[in-house]
């Protein structure tokens, strides 16, 4: 009997995002064991191009835009009996995933929390805590907006409930044990879940921490994490504004992070544009304490991993499922509040007694 083909499909390709980063592992990885590998072009930014008055290449942009979906659609549109390790189906497109699993045998790689939550990042769009409010039973808050692709509220909706009518012909690949938890908490004690990990070639100095240069200034407290409210930016800046004897450092220009925070900075905010390869690194191992404060409940994140190997001294906020409370990998583990003014007192005290 013929063995069937394998496809893994992705909405996002090799890139600098963190599904991207993984499929930079997962494409050559998936193909060297037969699989054919299927995803969508990387979208550049059309508001870049009016910026810069770049109206060829925008135009080409739009081309190049229709001719990926096209070819998406294309490659997709006979798989049939076959097996697919499906990836993102907020930007593959939910339709094109039920598609799937009513004639292929389907795993789906599960990135963030967009199986219950709408937001993806389950935070709670007043508190800005971890929410699951929507875990088992779809009842979103009205301030809640679909995220990453916009669609009505409906519309997603609808699509959750679906996936949750047909979970029990998928396989869940899940990142840790707590995110196969919760995806059994959602869909049923019956579910197929497989805890599979995440692996995007980031953690490769796990075990080491390097020594720190003498001439990289050492801050309190380092944010290592992108810009959004999710990743815990504004607990971070609310925290700065209780603990003023402490020099906060952001790895993002301070335009941005007020646009985000939509505040002013304290004056012990440190901002500065630099990445992990452009200097974070030094900075985030030359820190009293780094801080991966996610407001939800994050999966593997290659910035907790990088943090723990570069400094002993990281700390999150406490969340039920999250990967930070699971981890073994931080030696000295600070689990903050998500009241701020709880989490201000128990940082304050672990920097008192910083040696």
């Amino acid at each position: 009997m013929k063995d069937k083909i394998k496809y893994l499909i992705s909405g996002i390709g090799p890139g600098s995002s963190g599904v991207g980063r993984l499929m930079r592992v997962l494409a050559p990885k998936y193909e060297q064991n037969g699989y054919k590998v299927v995803y969508k072009r990387e979208p550049k930014s059309i508001r870049s191009f009016l910026t810069h008055r770049a109206y060829l290449l925008l135009t080409l942009e739009i081309f190049l835009r229709t001719r990926g979906k096209v070819l998406f659609l294309l490659k997709t549109y006979f798989i049939r009996n076959s097996e697919v390790v499906f990836l993102h189906p907020q930007t593959a497109g939910y339709q094109l995933l039920f598609r799937m699993i009513a004639s292929n045998k389907v795993s789906l790689y599960v990135m963030d929390n967009s199986f219950f939550c709408i937001r993806s990042y389950n935070t709670n769009p007043v508190s800005n805590a971890e929410c699951l409010n929507c875990v088992g039973t779809l009842k979103p808050n009205s301030l809640c907006n679909p995220f990453p692709i916009k669609m009505s509220l409906n519309d997603n909706s609808k699509y959750l409930n679906e996936l949750k009518n047909v979970s029990d012909e998928i396989n869940f690949l899940a990142q840790n044990d707590l995110q196969g938890e919760l995806i059994k908490k959602h869909f049923g004690k019956q579910t197929s879940v497989s805890v599979i990990g995440m692996d995007t070639n980031e953690a490769s100095s796990i075990e080491k921490h390097p020594p720190v240069h003498s001439q990289i200034k050492s801050y309190d407290v380092v944010y290592h994490g992108a810009s959004i409210i999710a990743k815990g930016l504004l607990y971070v800046i609310e925290l700065a504004e209780e603990l003023p004897e402490f020099e906060f450092f952001v790895p993002d220009s301070k335009d941005n992070i007020e646009k985000v925070v939509d505040r002013a900075l304290p004056s012990n905010v440190v901002c500065r544009v630099v990445t992990w390869e452009t200097g974070l690194k030094g900075i985030v191992s030359a820190a009293k304490i780094v801080i991966n404060p996610s407001m939800w409940s994050a999966p593997i994140e290659g910035a907790l991993l990088k943090s723990a190997a570069f400094n002993p001294n990281v700390a999150t906020v406490a969340t039920e499922y999250g990967f930070e409370r699971e981890s073994a990998l931080i030696k000295n583990h600070l689990r903050l509040n998500n009241k701020i003014e709880i989490g201000a007192l128990q940082l304050k005290k672990f920097l008192q007694e910083y040696v």
